[in-house]
């Protein structure tokens, strides 16, 4: 949008879903791989979903 010269406003809005096919639950202690790369817990495995928003105010001389 520029309401202005040289003004612009600008947004970007993006949305991701990552759709792994697993459920259930996992221990990190159980996987030497996993304990070494976070804390020993339960882990719960589903699907995610990320959504950003940039926004940017620009103006030029």
């Amino acid at each position: 949008w520029t309401p202005v010269k040289n003004l612009a406003f600008t947004a970007d809005l993006s949305w991701s879903r990552l759709d792994q096919k697993y459920s259930g639950t996992i221990t990190g202690a159980n996987t030497a791989v996993l304990s070494a790369a976070k804390p020993v817990a339960v882990y719960e495995l589903k699907d995610q979903n990320s959504l950003t928003l940039m926004l940017r105010a620009q103006r030029t001389f």
